[in-house]
């Protein structure tokens, strides 16, 4: 059989075009397809002879047949006659493009996390190099450090009595603040925009604290306050106050930590004795992950630095301790 057809664009009621193949491929063409068999046709036409004829094929067949002619409705010109006029996506394309956008987005989060919490890091350390600073005009106009606790008048710091803390002193005299407002420890550089609380801090504090005072040196907070080798202050037993270290006490203000990462949401940076001391400091918020691993420290000059959570509470070698205390002495036998 022989299929003999012309091209026409579908709508036109002119003559149809030949030869145009830039204007076929920017319509909706039609062809009518009419079989011409051959007199001396004897054989039945099978399903594929038919499809090939649909397709344009040029035929011989074995009987007649009174086939009407065939309209085929093609996309945009002659090209993929045998497709049906299709519009979207199909199934398996749409989940091609969901599976690359998975695999894009497992690669980028990995990278846009780390990437903010380098960010909250440097934001962490900018806010200590402020405290660090602050810490500087304190010396310079007192020539001692903040006390870690007394009254409003300069009396003892107890209960009933209204009484401030170092922060305070800090806030006002260090960084300028002649009226702190009462929550002013909630933002701004006294904000570490790492650190997350557990419930039973969140529960059990009014407001955490973000950063706190190396109050005791390497000696345990529990011991006696009068050892205590850190800021505190002097204990004057007679007046129960506290009286400033002086500056000329300190015997290395370059390697020793004056404030720190509070990780257990208090006031005070004691060296803590991670997942041993109870209440275990590691239950209190994301200890290990707040800095990588890391603790952001401003030291007696100045300086910041971020050393390792094992360099800081677990390791006792002797330049691990001495950073503790103001004596620059290790003072091992009072771990």
């Amino acid at each position: 059989m022989t299929v003999r057809g012309s091209w026409m664009r579908s709508g036109s009621s002119g003559k149809a075009k030949q030869g145009d193949e830039h204007s076929a491929r920017q319509a909706h063409w039609t062809k009518t397809v009419e079989p011409v068999v051959p007199a001396n046709a004897g054989r039945r036409v099978t399903w594929m002879e038919l499809r090939l004829a649909r397709r344009g094929c040029t035929l011989s067949l074995g009987m007649e047949t009174s086939w009407r002619p065939m309209t085929i409705r093609l996309r945009n010109g002659p090209i993929c006659m045998s497709r049906r006029n299709r519009n979207g996506f199909t199934l398996v394309e749409l989940l091609a493009v969901i599976a690359i956008i998975g695999i894009l987005a497992a690669l980028l989060l990995p990278t846009l996390s780390s990437a903010k919490a380098r960010a909250q890091r440097i934001q962490c350390v900018n806010n200590l190099h402020q405290l660090g600073v602050g810490l500087q005009v304190v010396l310079e106009n007192n020539h001692g450090y903040p006390v870690m606790a007394m009254g409003t008048n300069g009396g003892p710091a107890a209960a009933g009595v209204p009484w401030i803390t170092w922060v305070h002193v800090m806030e006002r005299d260090g960084l300028g603040i002649a009226k702190p407002k009462p929550d002013f420890f909630k933002k701004g550089v006294w904000l570490c925009p790492s650190a997350r609380w557990s419930p039973r801090i969140q529960d059990t504090a009014d407001s955490p604290a973000y950063y706190g005072y190396n109050r005791s040196g390497a000696v345990p907070v529990a011991t006696n306050p009068t050892n205590y080798l850190g800021l505190q202050g002097h204990v004057n037993s007679d007046l129960h106050i506290l009286t400033p270290i002086q500056e000329s006490e300190v015997a290395f203000p370059s390697d020793m930590m004056a404030i720190g990462d509070s990780f257990s949401g208090s006031i005070e940076f004691p060296r803590w004795k991670l997942g041993e001391r109870p209440p275990d400091v590691l239950t209190c918020g994301n200890v290990l992950t707040r800095h990588q691993g890391k603790a952001n420290v401003v030291f007696c000059d100045g300086h910041v630095e971020s050393p390792t959570l094992r360099f800081l509470f677990q390791d006792t070698s002797d330049v691990a301790l001495v950073r503790w205390n103001r004596d620059h002495l290790p003072h091992r036998d009072r771990l």
